[in-house]
């Protein structure tokens, strides 16, 4: 229940792109959606197309537990999605044939049915919600930390926090029952 309230692209919000070193790339809209790939057949001008090595979203997510029982739930997470990337090659806007490195899905991210993305995450090998971790001494591509935020939101919404308040997306839980690491600064 909780992998198909958080993979669920209908939820997400995209907030940006990323490239393989975690930098957001901010010139790959038209819109809200991703620039178009060129193609060959076609002369597009290098401006008009997606930028080459897109590689990570973060999406914001709204997660909705109202069907468990005894909790009208609603919760929102920042995540990354890893995104597969092949070689494409088109038409600059002056004939040349260029080859990028980039996601060739979708353009819009959130037109994917869950099925759809279901092979999204088998060819990324992302199986829960993660941060994107910058690239450290001596490396030169990102990654993302698979190690606490998914335990964190699975124990919220799992292990019963006893709820106070939940109104439209607001909610109180009890600080008792908030994991340790939650409360750190």
């Amino acid at each position: 229940m909780f992998d198909a309230r958080v993979f669920d692209p209908s939820r997400w919000t995209i907030c940006g792109y990323y490239d393989n070193t975690g930098t957001i790339i901010s010139d790959c809209y038209v819109g809200s959606n991703l620039k178009p790939l060129g193609n060959l057949p076609t002369n597009t001008p290098v401006n008009d197309v997606q930028p080459k090595n897109i590689c990570y979203a973060l999406v914001d997510i709204s997660i909705d537990f109202t069907t468990l029982p005894d909790g009208a739930i609603t919760t929102r997470v920042h995540t990354h999605i890893a995104l597969p990337q092949v070689d494409h090659d088109y038409k600059d806007g002056v004939g040349h044939i260029r080859t990028i490195w980039t996601f060739l899905g979708y353009s819009d991210l959130t037109a994917y049915t869950q099925d759809q993305f279901l092979v999204v995450r088998a060819l990324t090998g992302q199986m829960v919600i993660g941060d994107l971790v910058m690239p450290g001494y001596g490396q030169i591509d990102a990654t993302i930390s698979y190690e606490t935020k998914d335990s964190i939101l699975r124990n919220i919404t799992s292990l019963g926090c006893s709820i106070l308040t939940s109104r439209a997306n607001f909610l109180t839980l009890s600080v008792l029952a908030l994991p340790r690491i939650l409360l750190m600064p």
